[in-house]
């Protein structure tokens, strides 16, 4: 299988209760770009897998099923304007 040229050696993968908002809030905070986006094939409102690119950074991220719960993930993120990102961060919940 051939890898998309973005892809890194290593990659947070996120699952989420509700994908498309973070996906969203994603966008608003972090200016992420989406770079893909495969719907649910039972639910098209929900994502079964998205990628998304914050800088040079790639974060995976899914709908959570009954199989897949939602997991949190620490992750370290480095920002010129930290004030600004935390202040966007609390303002959009």
């Amino acid at each position: 299988m051939e890898l998309p040229d973005y892809y890194l050696p290593i990659m947070p993968y996120i699952i989420v209760d509700d994908s498309t908002a973070f996906l969203a809030y994603m966008k608003r905070v972090f200016s992420a770009t989406e770079l893909m986006i495969v719907p649910d094939d039972k639910d098209p409102s929900k994502i079964m897998h998205g990628e998304l690119k914050i800088q040079d950074a790639v974060i995976m991220f899914a709908n959570s099923t009954e199989i897949w719960k939602e997991k949190t993930s620490g992750m370290f993120l480095i920002v010129e304007d930290v004030d600004r990102i935390y202040n966007a961060g609390v303002e959009q919940g």
